[in-house]
């Protein structure tokens, strides 16, 4: 990850992914099968994030959950620590929950930016979205909400 103090680039992108995955390491799929499972499942629930690599669900309105996943981006991550507000934003504005193409490109743009790419399940009404998603940390709140209006979302 990129060192802002240390006057590097974006501190967002992870340049390690970057340089592996363009010597040839595995490029990002989304377990397709592993995720419809999971929404068959959880999919009454309001939202949840995924994390395909470690098999984990955490529903987003549940406070031991939320807090489950915390713990599990800050351990298993190189570039967010305890302290700051975690933030899970989606980077795609996909309508419905099957995995297409614009579900799979914002999960590899997802890799590019962190080592741990996310699927954010979101059910504003009666109807559930699927989405790429990263997790964010930053000092203010306001700056969250305005990366996620950034990438066309209406909230975080």
């Amino acid at each position: 990850m990129a060192d802002p103090e240390a006057g590097g680039d974006d501190p967002r992108i992870d340049t390690d992914w970057i340089a592996y995955w363009e010597a040839g390491g595995d490029d990002p799929r989304i377990d397709a099968d592993w995720i419809a499972a999971v929404i068959a499942v959880r999919g009454s629930e309001n939202g949840f994030t995924a994390n395909q690599a470690t098999r984990n669900v955490y529903n987003a309105e549940i406070t031991e959950e939320c807090m489950r996943l915390y713990e599990e981006l800050v351990e298993t991550g190189d570039c967010l620590r305890h302290g700051p507000l975690i933030y899970i934003v989606a980077l795609t504005t996909h309508q419905g929950t099957d995995v297409d193409g614009e579900v799979e490109d914002g999960y590899r743009e997802a890799a590019w930016l962190t080592r741990q790419p996310l699927l954010g399940y979101w059910r504003p009404k009666d109807e559930g979205f699927l989405d790429a998603a990263v997790a964010v940390q930053v000092i203010r709140e306001a700056d969250a909400i305005d990366l996620g209006r950034d990438l066309g979302q209406e909230g975080i």
